[in-house]
Order: C-alpha cells, then structure tokens, then sequence
C-alpha cells in the first residue's frame, strides 16, 4: 500500500537495509485501532531481507500517521476489528546525501507544525490541511493560508470544520523559529515561502515524534 510505503520512508531516513509487516487494526468504521510492526511472516514478504528492529522501533511511533483506504464490509472477519498487513521491504540502493537531507528536513518541518498546530486539538474527522506563508529572516511568520480539504483516499470522512481552520490559521500565524528546508533561497529581502501539507486523523495524535528539535 502506497499510504503505509510513505510512513515507512519517512520512518527509515538513511534508508537501513532491511524487512518487516505492519498490522493495522480498523474496527467497522475504519477507525484505526492499533497498529505494529513485526518479522515477515514468510519469504515472499520479506523479500529476502532481514528484520530490521531499529526501523520496526521507528515504524511503530510513526504508524498512527497512516490513512488507510476503506475496507469494505465483505472484508472484515466476524467480530468487531480486522487486520490489514502491509510488508514493507528496503533494498540496498545508492542513497543522494543532498535528496536525503531535504527529504529529512520535509519531515523534521511537518512534525514542527504538526505539534505546534494539531497536537493537542480534538480531530473527529479524516483531511488534508494545506498551509501556505511566509516566513522573515529570523524564520518567523509573516502571514498563514490555511486550507483543509478532503483525503483522497477518504473522502466521505471529511467534515468542513471551521473551528478548526480558525484554530489553524490563528495558530500558524503565531509560529516562530519554523525549520528550513535545504537547498531553500530566500527572496530579495530574506524571506522564505513555505507549503506544508499534514494529514489529519482521530488517531494521528497517538504517533510519537521522531523528529524533535
């Protein structure tokens, strides 16, 4: 699955040889109930590569950031949850310092917002929040767009929530010390733009950080 890949790249940022499954747990409403991760269960999911604990470790704190495609109903077992596993496999490759730093950096500045902004907000709904601005030479903002929208992997679980857009904007707007990104040139008078897109969950707030400044 595309959606877990994701997670798992950003959970192995030096990119570490390596295998192992990730169990999600969804209850009926596709809500995600728990999720780990663990040994291939067999050759095939393995790839042929060892288990590698470090990135399971890291997985496991990043997992709840995971939004799932529904399942449908004729899918789950009989009781109240089913699993989902999701093999995820790394083989040696040739890795691009330079692309590896921004990509790091990407993720160092969502986890930045993401704790600045949604850490500690009640979320009913499954979005996409989009934030656009403006940053001064001490890296503080200037001005925030926020925008939300809809997943495109749940669309129906979206809910136009406007309390939350005006805790967002008035949120970002507030920012200071916002982590650059390499490679970044400012304008004419040291300023940066900045595009941060964070999917949003009931259970994103359950998913640790490793990625703390």
């Amino acid at each position: 699955m595309n959606a877990v890949r994701t997670v798992g790249i950003e959970a192995n940022p030096e990119w570490q040889v390596g295998s192992f499954e990730m169990v999600y747990v969804l209850d009926r409403q596709n809500q995600l109930l728990d999720c780990k991760a663990r040994p291939a269960s067999n050759a095939k999911n393995s790839g042929g590569f060892a288990y590698n604990p470090q990135l399971a470790e890291r997985m496991n704190s990043l997992c709840w950031q995971t939004v799932l495609p529904p399942i449908p109903a004729h899918m789950f077992d009989e009781g109240a949850s089913t699993e989902i596993v999701a093999p995820l496999q790394f083989p040696l490759r040739q890795v691009d310092a330079a692309r590896q730093a921004r990509s790091t950096a990407v993720n160092q500045r969502s986890a930045y917002f993401w704790r600045h902004l949604f850490a500690d907000q009640p979320i009913d709904s499954i979005g996409k929040a989009r934030l656009i601005g403006m940053l001064d030479e001490h890296r503080n903002v200037l001005g925030c767009e926020v925008i939300i929208e809809p997943h495109r992997l749940r669309r129906r679980d979206f809910k136009q929530d406007n309390s939350l857009l005006d805790h967002l904007g008035h949120a970002c707007a507030t920012l200071r010390d916002v982590p650059l990104v390499p490679g970044q040139k400012p304008n004419a008078q040291g300023q940066h733009v900045f595009i941060v897109n964070l999917d949003y969950s009931p259970w994103r707030h359950k998913a640790g950080d490793s990625h703390e400044q």
